[in-house]
């Protein structure tokens, strides 16, 4: 905050300067507050309103790209009074990049006619070269925009000149790049009702499988108004909200059920419909309607093919026998989940002592992970993805009353600590949080006394951080999966018998210090979510696999009972955007986020037995 300020000043210092130099002074000028006023807890959906695919370019080796925007939406702790968004919030996508561009004010109250400027380096885009711009603003006039007087700023922005004392930079780079912006401001609540661009580019990169460098055309023009507004502190007016979405979300999951009665997810037929059934019945369908039994009866018929397909199904199972009474119980505020037995039929008991054999005997023997398919080819290949789902599978089917087997536990989490992050941020996490008081919107919260270490996992390879530029390839999902596959552990071990904790660890003593191991494993994993939180986007990966992001961090969040990461409810947080998401089908688009979506809204994982442990013990 106290670079933000400061960087505020000096801004504050260049508007003077250039009111001195170039902006007119009118007798009937136009007044403005430019400055952002949004609380940390509220949340703010720009939702796209038009956009145009610009003509195609004269030159045939070029390659188009975009124009592919969508909605912009971000919560007040994300940027500053003068629309400056915080570093946690890269890479940017598109949207972000314009919002970031036209949404810069000098956080102070103006004269129209008044200009400012500002140079942008290094803006982390996803999926292209760091950008350096530089930005000249003018506050326009006033217009009365849906009766509010409005602020309108407009922006040109263009490529910093290369530096001439650095050598030509090799691909990929930025050749060309104007973008025109008119952000519609309204001062007076602190807010943009609208923005817009109108942007050209050129990038030059060398794709996958090439060789040669490509230059691709960026020709983009759209518009944004402000759609949304949610207070994450407004807990019983979203509580009647997230029940309507519900609602609305279990009928759309049921029209994309196809004639089959299947909801095939690429070629996974049985784990898609796994996943779309267990969002259905952990969202309080009746397990005998009809429509339940018989796609249960065509998942059963679909072959044993992949990991994440038995994984689901075992889940899927479970859902049935998990009661109305129980899955109130995971809503409930206070995180007491009491202990449930799960009746299993002989035929259904079975089906999951299959299903686990398959999982134990299809698991890596180069490593002790899983891919999706085991193959010579593909001996060692793996993903954390993937491999928490065969976890989830075998916690699923130790509460049917299917043990897994105890040997597995050591060598998996082993490896599985080595492939975290070797180093990181340091913070003092939050080991208490508490609702704001009235008329407050903080969270009260109590730190740990000892700082803890940041590191978060990546997808298939041993995450990295660079000390010196804090970059790291660890990520939202990803970190989150980590640590699922880590809770699923404790839990199993927390509910073995003195046999299979003698198989599994041998003695008494390695069982302590494994258990140490694991909770400081687990530790960091969650002082890595703190650090990077964010329910805007999957963090350190833009937007990719939002939804699949967002169950992650419920299953993390409710398996841990944790109430606050940080100092973010990150269950309420989380229900803004994607309220605000909710397509008019009632949808999130495909049936596998709209079933995420469904399952972060409803609290849909299984809490977990062991504790959370945090610094202060």
């Amino acid at each position: 905050m106290r670079r933000y300020l400061s960087a505020a000043a000096l801004l504050l210092a260049t508007v003077a300067l250039c009111l001195a130099q170039e902006g007119p002074e009118l007798q009937q000028a136009d007044r403005a507050e430019l400055k952002w006023r949004v609380a940390a807890p509220e949340h703010l959906f720009w939702k796209l309103e038009a956009q145009e695919t610009l003509p195609a370019p004269a030159d045939p080796n070029e390659r188009v790209t975009g124009p592919g925007f969508s909605f912009v939406h971000l919560f007040g702790y994300e940027f500053d009074e003068c629309g400056i968004l915080g570093p946690r919030v890269a890479p940017l996508t598109a949207e972000d990049l314009v919002w970031q561009l036209a949404s810069h004010l000098p956080g102070a109250k103006l004269k129209s006619g008044a200009t400012w400027r500002r140079e942008w380096q290094d803006l982390r885009v996803a999926n292209y070269a760091a950008l350096s711009v530089q930005s000249q603003y003018e506050f326009a006039s006033n217009e009365a925009v849906d009766s509010r007087t409005c602020a309108v700023v407009r922006g040109v922005h263009t490529l910093r000149p290369a530096d001439p004392d650095k050598p030509a930079p090799a691909a990929p780079f930025w050749s060309e790049f104007r973008a025109e912006t008119t952000l519609l401001f309204e001062g007076e609540r602190g807010r943009a009702v609208a923005f817009s661009t109108d942007l050209h580019a050129r990038h030059v990169a060398v794709p996958a499988n090439e060789k040669e460098a490509v230059p691709h055309r960026l020709d983009w023009r759209g518009g944004w108004k402000l759609d949304r507004e949610l207070d994450s502190n407004a807990v019983r007016e979203l509580n009647g909200k997230v029940s309507n979405a519900i609602r609305s979300g279990v009928e759309r999951l049921w029209k994309q059920r196809d004639k089959e009665g299947l909801w095939p997810y690429g070629e996974h037929k049985r784990g898609g419909t796994a996943l779309a059934l267990l969002a259905l019945l952990m969202c309080d369908v009746d397990p005998a309607d009809a429509r339940i039994t018989q796609s249960f009866a065509r998942m059963k018929e679909q072959p044993l093919s992949d990991t994440y397909d038995v994984g689901m199904s075992i889940m899927a199972i479970e859902a049935l026998y998990i009661t109305a009474e129980e899955r109130r119980a995971f809503l409930a505020e206070d995180g007491k989940v009491p202990e449930f037995k799960r009746d299993l039929s002989a035929a259904d008991r079975a089906e999951v002592q299959r299903l686990m054999d398959w999982l134990v005997a299809n698991q890596n023997e180069p490593n002790p992970f899983w891919n999706y398919y085991r193959g010579k080819e593909t001996a060692e290949r793996h993903d954390f993805s993937v491999t928490q789902y065969a976890w989830l599978g075998m916690a699923a089917a130790l509460r049917c009353g299917v043990k897994p087997p105890p040997h597995l536990i050591v060598p998996f989490t082993r490896k599985l600590m080595e492939w975290q992050a070797p180093d990181g941020p340091k913070l003092k996490r939050v080991i208490g949080g508490q609702p704001p008081k009235e008329g407050k919107t903080a969270p009260r919260v109590t730190r740990a006394t000892t700082a803890v270490t940041a590191r978060g996992w990546g997808y298939s390879a041993k995450a990295t951080w660079d000390k010196y530029t804090e970059a790291t390839n660890a990520y939202g999902s990803m970190t989150c999966a980590g640590l699922t596959c880590l809770y699923t552990a404790l839990d199993i071990v927390e509910q073995m018998d003195a046999v299979d904790r003698q198989k599994a660890f041998g003695n008494e003593a390695v069982r302590v210090a494994w258990t140490r191991d694991v909770q400081a494993s687990v530790e960091s994993g969650l002082a890595w979510m703190e650090h990077w939180f964010s329910v805007t986007r999957n963090p350190n990966n833009h937007r990719y696999s939002y939804c699949y992001y967002m169950y992650g961090l419920e299953r993390i969040g409710m398996m841990g009972g944790l109430r606050y990461l940080g100092e973010h409810n990150w269950y309420y947080e989380g229900v803004c955007p994607l309220l605000a998401q909710q397509d008019g089908e009632g949808g999130w688009g495909g049936f596998h986020d709209t079933s995420f979506a469904l399952l972060f809204l409803k609290k849909g994982s299984v809490p977990s037995r062991s504790r959370v442990v945090t610094s202060d013990k």
